[in-house]
């Protein structure tokens, strides 16, 4: 198995020259030694001799995936790869790394990623660092943000629809880890309960933001919105009112 063998002997003349041998025999790296170690396993387990980035740890990563990285697919059930699994769990800065690029390329298959379990059934989520935790819950929050209520909306409108969630910008900002075994941020950012409204007409969002910024409603009577998202993608979320 030319990837473990070069992993562990260090035969290998630079971090570049392990890429093409590792895509070269991506068919093996699965695969166990007398050790009963994978490829990606003898770099977690600090067995590797030569130096590895985040990039090489990507590439077998994308071989343990709970689905296929090209069709999107999921595994064979009777298939057993925990590589991301297992990753997940090491806070090294390279692993770390290698977690969050996976997360950002698959970001449309981030549940299947939070979600897929070890041989003892525990999920991700249950078993991650703090910092791959944390990752994680803000590729599952909406813009990296909104902890959104699960279920059906408080409100409901032919144009529209009002969902309550939790807005954990103040744990983005300062990169507050969330505690272990829990399955979302901590509360010592205290994160603040929000109402979000999503508009189904743009001109019908546009009046209704329009007449709010002009009139000054008194928030007794109308509450106040504390930023607006107009769906444009330069626009993003912005800021204004607080």
């Amino acid at each position: 198995m030319p990837v473990h063998r070069a992993l562990l002997h260090g035969d290998y003349d630079t971090v570049n020259s392990l890429l093409p041998l590792i895509r070269a025999n991506l068919g093996t790296v699965n695969e166990l030694d007398d050790d009963s170690d994978t490829a990606l396993k003898i770099i977690l387990s600090h067995k590797c001799k030569g130096a590895v980035d985040s990039e090489a740890v990507v590439l077998l990563l994308e071989a343990t995936l709970p689905f296929d990285s090209i069709t999107g697919e999921p595994s064979a059930v009777d298939v057993e790869r925990p590589g991301w699994v297992d990753a997940v769990q090491h806070d090294e800065a390279t692993v770390v790394k290698a977690v969050n690029k996976v997360l950002e390329k698959y970001s449309s298959s981030i549940r299947d990623l939070a979600c897929a379990v070890d041989a003892k059934g525990r999920s991700c989520l249950d078993i991650a660092c703090p910092t791959c935790k944390t990752m994680m819950l803000k590729k599952l929050y909406l813009h990296e943000r909104y902890e959104v209520q699960l279920g059906p909306p408080e409100h409901r409108s032919a144009t529209s629809a009002v969902y309550f969630a939790k807005d954990h910008i103040n744990m983005v900002d300062n990169n507050v880890p969330c505690e272990e075994g829990s399955h979302t941020i901590n509360d010592r950012d205290h994160s603040p309960s929000i109402a979000l409204k999503f508009m189904k007409n743009r001109d019908q969002f546009e009046r209704e933001t329009g007449i709010r910024a002009m009139c000054k409603f008194e928030n007794s009577y109308v509450l106040d919105y504390i930023r607006c998202y107009n769906g444009d993608p330069e626009n993003r979320i912005v800021r204004l009112s607080s």
